[in-house]
């Protein structure tokens, strides 16, 4: 199966739920995530910096999420009222509806009624707070309306020890999925311990042919999940071609590129031999995704 919009949410919020881990500042300047399809979010962040997106990106995917909510969270859920709803800005309301840092979404009701997230409200963190927990709205309520929010919460600790799940009685079986180029079959935890890994005979980006440099991938149809793959396209010729007769082991030279120095028996000097053998590759694809 494809990992979903729904794992990646999951995957931010559960990390941003334990600000001692080592990927927390990865997350730490998310606002909001807004999920437009199974394939497609909108992540807001809480300032401006060329920095969020590489770390938004970088975070390990942690799924199947209807999996892993089960086992590394617990269900709760909150009620207020409307009148709890604080005006922050013109038309823009919000109330920190609970202590927990918020994992993801289960349901929401007003009066009874079903609401959506994205659609009527959204929940925040934010600079203000450090907790994924406040409560915005994008409709209108009424002082007295009922408005009640089932979510989950991590368990405290789930995150600590060898692996996932560990500090709470699970085996890592039962947490370590792996979409990777390698899944482990076994994991030692005592003292000297490892981990064994094998190679995923079925992971599509298998090795790459000898000469992608600019690692552009070229996406294929509109219908998400779109294909596509990486192509040694013109761009690579170009950009060995720039860095040709240039060397990497002297005066530092802005356009060496590490990339293009291919050639095993002329090492740190881009050459020839580099240039060829880009260009004898040019047109090959790989990594394209399974159907």
């Amino acid at each position: 199966d494809y990992f979903t919009a729904d794992d990646f949410e999951f995957s931010v919020w559960y990390n941003y739920a334990f600000d001692d881990s080592w990927m927390w500042d990865s997350v730490m300047d998310v606002h909001h995530i807004k999920i437009v399809n199974d394939y497609q979010v909108e992540v807001y962040f809480d300032d401006y910096s060329m920095w969020f997106l590489p770390a938004g990106q970088n975070i390990p995917l942690l799924g199947p999420k209807d999996i892993l909510a089960d086992k590394l969270c617990e269900e709760a859920s909150a009620a207020f009222v409307g009148s709890d709803l604080v005006e922050v800005s013109s038309g823009y309301f919000e109330h920190q509806f609970t202590t927990d840092n918020v994992v993801q979404v289960i349901n929401a009701t007003v009066n009874g009624i079903p609401i959506t997230e994205d659609l009527d409200f959204y929940v925040r963190a934010g600079y203000d707070c450090y907790c994924h927990n406040i409560f915005v709205n994008l409709t209108s309520f009424a002082p007295g309306d009922n408005i009640t929010i089932w979510y989950y919460r991590a368990i405290p600790n789930g995150a600590e020890g060898f692996y996932l799940g560990g500090n709470l009685g699970l085996d890592w079986t039962d947490t370590m999925y792996s979409y990777g180029l390698y899944y482990p079959v076994s994991i030692e935890t005592t003292i000297g311990g490892n981990v064994q890994l094998n190679r995923n005979p079925h992971f599509f980006l298998h090795a790459p042919v000898l000469g992608e440099i600019d690692w552009r991938w070229h996406w294929e149809g509109a219908i998400k999940p779109r294909g596509g793959n990486y192509k040694l396209s013109i761009c690579d010729v170009v950009m060995c071609a720039i860095a040709y007769g240039t060397r990497g082991d002297g005066e530092y030279d802005s356009h060496f590129l590490p990339g293009a120095d291919i050639d095993a028996n002329d090492l740190c000097h881009i050459g020839i031999l580099d240039l060829v053998t880009i260009t004898n590759s040019y047109g090959k694809t790989f990594g394209k995704p399974p159907d």
